[in-house]
């Protein structure tokens, strides 16, 4: 008898822990599933992590289609991504990026700012694929889109870190040199630090890159 009352305890208690379990669960939203995907990024250490992140992320997709954040995420990780992966894969990740991209510039709610800001991301990832070939074909991409980057936000401070960056590639590339540069990371590092992003999921990668190339400055 005493051991048929603790097994029906045990089972009531493992009920009792399932429906908890559950509860949690239910209790989970889609941001609390990006914020979680998002940790698993800062950690990861190779391109096979970063990949398994990417697909996270895009199951999170599915969860709220309302929800910009996780359909930004994997473009700009796909971009990320297309820098160091093998040829073979470098075109297929940037199409589905921009794919995505575009999509998510149709959706009026979404932070248009920062679409424009990895549109130009992309078309900088295009000229890093093949720099000769596609260079003098998206140079005005990369500087349009991060000029309406720009237009629209103009405390935003992703584009105008890229676009400093950038122009500062090309006057290299035409052997000038922009003595004005450090000047302006200096503006992008307090457009950074006055920065103020509406979640914690929100976009806020750039400042580390800026403050590396102002160490730079100091060392000139």
């Amino acid at each position: 008898m005493k051991l048929k009352l603790s097994l029906a305890i045990l089972f009531l208690l493992q009920l009792t822990c399932m429906a908890q379990s559950k509860l949690s669960s239910d209790k989970l939203t889609s941001k609390d599933y990006l914020d979680l995907a998002l940790e698993k990024v800062n950690t990861a250490k190779s391109e096979n992590d970063l990949q398994n992140s990417i697909n996270e992320i895009k199951r999170i997709e599915g969860l709220d289609k309302n929800y910009w954040l996780p359909s930004y995420y994997v473009s700009y990780f796909e971009l990320t991504q297309s820098f160091f992966t093998s040829l073979d894969k470098k075109e297929a990740l940037l199409a589905d990026a921009k794919e995505r991209i575009e999509k998510l510039l149709e959706d009026k709610s979404s932070d248009q700012s920062e679409l424009y800001t990895i549109l130009g991301y992309y078309y900088y990832a295009k000229i890093a694929q093949n720099p000769h070939k596609n260079g003098p074909i998206y140079y005005k991409d990369v500087i349009a889109n991060y000029k309406k980057a720009i237009s629209i936000n103009p405390v935003n401070p992703r584009p105008r870190y890229l676009l400093d960056l950038f122009e500062d590639n090309v006057n290299s590339f035409m052997g000038k040199k922009d003595s004005n540069l450090c000047e302006k990371l200096q503006k992008d590092k307090k457009l950074f630090e006055a920065f103020n992003i509406a979640d914690k999921n929100y976009p806020n990668w750039g400042e580390k890159e800026v403050l590396e190339h102002l160490k730079n400055c100091d060392k000139g």
